[in-house]
């Protein structure tokens, strides 16, 4: 079967796709690690982190 010209770029599309994901996903990472960081430090407390626990 011959690659055409639509399925090159469909196939790039979904690889810039999933190259915004792992842009996305590294930066969380990055700040979850900062967020750690933190806590062991005694800056943030869960509420910082997590937000306010809702309300009842």
């Amino acid at each position: 079967m011959a690659v055409d010209q639509d399925f090159i770029e469909r196939f790039q599309k979904e690889t810039d796709l999933l190259k915004n994901l792992q842009k996305r996903i590294s930066e969380a990472i990055d700040r979850a690690e900062d967020r750690i960081a933190k806590m062991k430090e005694g800056k943030l407390t869960k509420e910082e982190i997590f937000g306010a626990p809702p309300k009842k």
